[in-house]
């Protein structure tokens, strides 16, 4: 609704131009090797902490992950001669990040899993073993056959688990190319600034990048209400922190960006944060579609044009705002363990685990 047209009553199509253009970064603005330097010391006048996320690795091959032993083992390694070291990092194709707690012997190392949430799993596979390697720094490189690197000094940081959280932010965001969009609208039309997140809907972009129609609402939510009644199936798909974009059911242009807060599993009723986004509240009526906008760009350029009536958005897509463990599945639905080979393969499991 704020996307200039040319011509927007025209009955030819043809003749209808839109002023939205996607297209993707540029190559030039991926990193994936970043350094930060924090734990700033005033006596020493110096940062005393570096963290390092690196596509590099001192070496490669194939082993075995034991789950049971924590240990792995590769038969024809060399990791004492080699120099591999006490929390060096191992990284095991379609697997989780590892620790390497202590190198037991040329061939066996004792490792862990660095995020608690991760389990050892035992299988066999490559492997690349770094001090300072990251997957997803090394897929980016293997990706796109760059390597660009950032430093960064923060008198802020003094802790381990912020610099590593820190990291892991940078590469999430920038060792990727992202869309980009860029569009045309009035002065009067929207309030912008730079930074801001925004969500955007066009027929142009990809149907992953767009909002995905969750369900329909089964009765009213008046202006004030904070519980959507939603159909059970759609109910149960929804995460709380989801970003809901409702729209009338008759085609009507407006918008209303709720953010759920709560999910009734057994009566589907959804609690929503109203007004979201910078758009204002009004009543819906049963039959009103409810999306579930799962990319957010950021702004990052606003070109006032010669027109003097209109200005430029130009933003880029930002990485997914919260990464789900699995998959959203009504209740009922068979684990791993106990699903069928078919069920297994539809799931997207069936290379359990897969990595991601």
């Amino acid at each position: 609704t704020n996307i200039a047209v040319k011509n927007p009553e025209s009955e030819d199509p043809k003749s209808r131009v839109s002023s939205f253009r996607k297209y993707q970064s540029p190559v030039s603005e991926i990193l994936n090797e970043w350094q930060v330097s924090y734990g700033w010391d005033e006596a020493l006048a110096e940062y005393t902490e570096v963290k390092i996320a690196s596509p590099h690795y001192l070496l490669t091959g194939t082993g075995t992950v034991d789950d049971e032993a924590g240990t792995f083992t590769d038969g024809t390694a060399t990791f004492i001669t080699d120099g591999v070291q006490a929390n060096y990092k191992l990284f095991v194709i379609r697997d989780v990040l590892y620790n390497i707690d202590s190198v037991d012997s040329e061939t066996v190392l004792s490792i862990s899993t660095v995020d608690a949430a991760d389990t050892l799993s035992d299988r066999t596979d490559t492997y690349y073993i770094g001090p300072n390697f990251n997957y997803k720094c090394f897929r980016s490189t293997q990706k796109y056959k760059v390597v660009q690197r950032r430093v960064l000094e923060s008198r802020y940081i003094q802790d381990d688990d912020t610099a590593g959280e820190l990291i892991d932010h940078l590469v999430e965001y920038w060792a990727d190319r992202r869309l980009m969009v860029s569009f045309k609208t009035w002065l009067n039309a929207v309030d912008v600034e730079l930074g801001d997140f925004i969500f955007v809907e066009h027929d142009d972009l990809p149907p992953h990048k767009r909002p995905v129609q969750m369900g329909t609402l089964n009765g009213v939510c008046t202006k004030t209400g904070t519980e959507l009644d939603m159909d059970g199936t759609g109910a149960l798909l929804m995460r709380i922190d989801d970003w809901l974009v409702l729209m009338p059911a008759d085609g009507s242009n407006y918008r209303e960006v709720m953010q759920v807060t709560d999910v009734d599993e057994d009566t589907g009723a959804v609690t929503v944060t109203r007004g979201q986004a910078g758009t204002g509240q009004r009543a819906w009526v049963a039959g009103d579609k409810v999306y579930r906008a799962i990319t957010k760009f950021e702004v990052v350029e606003i070109k006032l044009l010669p027109e003097g009536y209109e200005f430029e958005i130009v933003a880029r897509e930002t990485p997914r705002h919260y990464m789900p463990i699995g998959h959203a599945a009504p209740a009922g639905t068979p684990d791993y363990d106990t699903a069928t080979a078919e069920q297994q393969a539809q799931s997207g499991w069936a290379s359990y685990p897969n990595g991601e």
